[in-house]
């Protein structure tokens, strides 16, 4: 998966926030997924992981409310959370369409950033450890494996135990 895809799959899921059957079906609840509290539906806590992710955008006590760091977190709080449609959501904020647009694309952009470190960063820690890469993920797992390994600077790889490992999982099919 790309990141790309992740940030269309975020919007999507944020724009249908509130539609359980659609959430509960999603992509991105394959991913990010993993726990859920009881009683709680893969729709609710995909919710919940968004609502979560949000949150991590507000700027800390410190920054006045009345700085820029402030607006792709009220941009994604009241147009995503609150439902709140672009006009409202302007006018609430007393910005520009055009302002609107580009926090939002900068607080999605970070948004994303959180949710990819949160579904892929510890898998990737995981795997490279041990200074091998392991081919052995939950999905599409060499498919994912491989593509965040090649984000990351270059590593040495002992081919015969890749090899082995393979033939080892193969061998059974």
């Amino acid at each position: 998966m790309l990141r790309e895809d992740l940030a269309r799959l975020v919007k999507e899921a944020l724009d249908n926030l509130y539609d359980p059957p659609y959430l509960q079906t999603h992509p991105l609840a394959d991913i990010l997924v993993t726990d859920r509290e009881a009683g709680e539906s893969r729709g609710e806590t995909l919710r919940r992981v968004l609502r979560e992710a949000a949150d991590q955008l507000k700027p800390s006590r410190s920054v006045p409310s009345n700085r820029p760091e402030w607006l792709g977190y009220r941009i994604v709080w009241l147009h995503y959370m609150r439902s709140l449609s672009r006009d409202e959501t302007c006018r609430d904020l007393g910005i520009s369409e055009s302002t609107f647009f580009r926090y939002r694309r900068l607080a999605l952009a970070a948004l994303t950033d959180l949710l990819w470190e949160q579904a892929f960063g510890a898998m990737v820690a995981a795997n490279t450890q041990d200074g091998s890469l392991a081919f052995a993920v939950a999905g599409d797992g060499i498919e994912r494996s491989l593509t965040l390994a090649s984000m990351h600077e270059p590593q040495r790889l002992d081919l015969g135990q890749i090899l082995h490992d393979v033939r080892r999982t193969m061998e059974p099919l």
